[in-house]
């Protein structure tokens, strides 16, 4: 990319970041796209040691991903610009030595903050730890350092998602940071639990209510620091770069994805006519960086809703039956059932198809392993899938309508160039063709099947198939005959 104009390569250029986040699924992109593509100084990543690995097992682990191989290639030696900062954004003061915090007060530029908890169910004590206290003790940390230029806040375009027409501005929280403290300081758990209703004021959970309330504590600083806030909609796996359809967790939407790549969703309950608000990460990174870069021409605090485009997006019908189509053609080689699938927005239909294709075939299944010794449990897969669907229900079945009149302001200020290094227009996104990347990228990245593979699974999905076809007969067969019996008993 050298000899190109770029304002946006120009200003990462020599630069020192803090990021924090670094081994999330945005993180690791926003590590691979700044390491591979612009000409930083370093990478400072507050990072935690976990499970008794230090930070740099951590990070020598993570640079293992596929993600990193173009950069491996390209840059061998961009990766020792990462330097690790022990903290943990749950602890007081993000629980960093005065050494480090020396460090980075006197060298960053650039603050990231995409650090959070997204475990829709969090504790609520926990998740204000995380993500409204831990960006409490960021934003005391930038205030000191010496040379910032920009603080961008990653959120989520939920974070008010207590209404469901989100302009790019801050909205008044139905309850206040003070007040959320006090209860969880002074309920024990059991009546914290059945206030948690109440205490939520209108948020379907912790995760969307603390985003709300971290977005109150960065405005109270906009007139001291240069704060971004970057709302990306549902995030999900690479569009392009550095390679298509990459994903390396189960979270939202992808859960579905899995569920169908495996052959053990076959009933998911949603409104198929409610249109899916999906980002893919990489174009979501992009658009990020580029807000970081033209914080300097902004008068107030730019807030950035990255959302797919009115005229150009698909709804959770669409989502779902063009991953089964391409799933019913390629088909993992492990997949543990059979292929159908269905959508229904029916609540009663949806559990009578759950029990018949899930949990009937789980219980029977789950009884044969236990016999043989086998510690497998589908009905703990199940389980997992049910929780799925109840959280992502509230997104699901509500008409969410974003305005994203800054972003694409963002996207026509930048050059050519810088929209061909830094792609995030979704005007024109070829849903098809993603969708269908995001399955093999699925099948490669999670599953770990080869393309060549593919042949083997269709004949092992045949065989499934078929028996599956044979348990339905059979199952027919038991029921006429048990009307049989009973007809012949009564009326006879």
């Amino acid at each position: 990319m050298e000899g190109q104009q770029s304002e946006i390569l120009d200003f990462y250029k020599d630069k020192s970041i803090l990021l924090t986040g670094g081994s999330g699924f945005i993180g690791q992109i926003i590590i691979e796209k700044l390491l591979r593509c612009c000409d930083v100084k370093e990478i400072y990543l507050l990072i935690r040691a976990k499970k008794g690995k230090t930070w740099q097992g951590r990070v020598r682990e993570m640079l293992r991903d596929p993600i990193f191989d173009r950069l491996n290639k390209e840059k061998p030696t961009a990766v020792e610009k990462l330097k690790g900062i022990e903290g943990d954004c749950a602890l007081p003061s993000l629980g960093m030595s005065d050494n480090d915090r020396k460090v980075l007060t006197e060298n960053v530029q650039i603050v990231i903050h995409g650090a959070a908890t997204v475990k829709f169910d969090e504790h609520l004590s926990v998740a204000m730890q995380i993500n409204v206290n831990g960006t409490q003790s960021l934003i005391e940390l930038a205030k000191q350092m010496q040379h910032l230029i920009t603080f961008v806040y990653v959120s989520t375009a939920y974070s008010n998602c207590n209404r469901f027409k989100i302009a790019e501005k801050i909205y008044e929280p139905p309850i206040s940071r003070e007040a959320v403290e006090k209860y969880v300081s002074n309920l024990s758990e059991e009546k914290l639990d059945v206030a948690h209703t109440a205490i939520l004021s209108g948020f379907p959970n912790t995760y969307a209510l603390t985003k709300c309330l971290a977005e109150q504590v960065i405005t109270q600083y906009e007139h001291d620091l240069p704060i971004v806030i970057f709302r990306p909609a549902i995030v999900m796996p690479t569009a392009e770069a550095p390679v298509p359809g990459w994903i390396n967790n189960y979270y939202g939407p992808i859960g579905i994805v899995y569920g169908v790549c495996l052959g053990v969703l076959h009933v998911f309950y949603a409104d198929a006519t409610k249109n899916a608000q999906l980002v893919p990460v990489d174009y979501c990174v992009n658009a990020l960086l580029a807000s970081a870069c033209f914080r300097a021409s902004q008068k107030t605090t730019p807030i950035y809703n990255f959302v797919p485009k009115r005229h150009n997006m698909i709804n959770w019908g669409q989502f779902c039956t063009n991953l089964f189509d391409v799933g019913l053609k390629n088909p993992p080689l492990r997949t543990f059932g059979h292929s159908d699938f269905i959508l229904t927005n029916r609540k009663w239909y949806a559990n009578i198809m759950h029990f018949l294709y899930h949990l009937l075939p789980a219980m029977l299944l789950d009884t044969v392993l236990k016999a043989v010794g086998h510690k497998f449990r589908l009905m703990r897969v199940y389980d997992k899938i049910e929780k799925l669907n109840n959280v992502l229900d509230y997104f699901i079945f509500n008409p969410f309508e974003f305005e994203d009149k800054q972003t694409q302001g963002l996207w026509h200020s930048l050059s050519e160039n810088d929209k061909k290094l830094f792609k995030f227009d979704m005007n024109d996104f070829n849903w098809k063709s993603y969708l269908s990347n995001v399955y093999f990228g699925m099948r490669q990245f999670m599953l770990k099947d080869d393309p060549s593979t593919i042949p083997a699974a269709v004949k092992r999905q045949r065989k499934i198939d078929a028996g599956w076809r044979c348990f339905l007969w059979l199952i027919r067969f038991l029921i006429l005959a048990a009307l049989y019996v009973v007809i012949k008993k009564f009326f006879v």
